[in-house]
């Protein structure tokens, strides 16, 4: 159920900033805008996975040794995600004022970090990709169907 609040205009770049990380510009978007967030996870997702995968196959092609890479992308995405959590959290609650709503559905960066959570433990594999790519465009469309048949 919806919970309105009061709400207020933007004020400044910080407020704008607040609303593009909150919404990450799909927030706006019909039908659905979680389910578009969840998407912009997982395409986070595959480009720091490909991202990865790059410097990997650079390290080892040059004769470097890889023995501890996969701790170092660890412990660097596990700082980089609770950065993220945390710039979530103080984004949507001052999107919150800027929208009037105690949980506005244009906000997005709960679905966004839910994916990232999923997805965190997951290794990168190409088959991976494509099955996420095929559900998650299966959802849509169930989602779609689903949500204009409620009343």
């Amino acid at each position: 159920m919806k919970q309105k609040i009061e709400s207020r205009p933007p004020n400044g770049i910080v407020d704008y900033l607040s609303l593009a990380i909150t919404t990450f510009g799909v927030g706006y978007l019909p039908l659905a805008p979680g389910t578009w967030g969840s998407i912009v996870g997982v395409f986070i997702y595959v480009f720091i996975a490909a991202g990865e995968a790059n410097v990997t196959v650079s390290i080892i092609t040059s004769g470097h040794q890889s023995g501890n890479l996969t701790a170092a992308f660890f412990a660097i995405n596990t700082v980089v995600f609770l950065l993220f959590c945390l710039i979530g959290v103080w984004a949507s609650g001052r999107s919150c004022e800027l929208f009037g709503d105690k949980d506005p559905s244009k906000a997005v960066v709960d679905e966004v970090i839910g994916q990232i959570v999923v997805f965190f433990f997951v290794p990168f594999v190409a088959v991976f990709f494509f099955a996420v790519f095929f559900l998650t465009a299966f959802a849509i469309l169930f989602l779609s169907v689903y949500a204009s048949n409620m009343p």
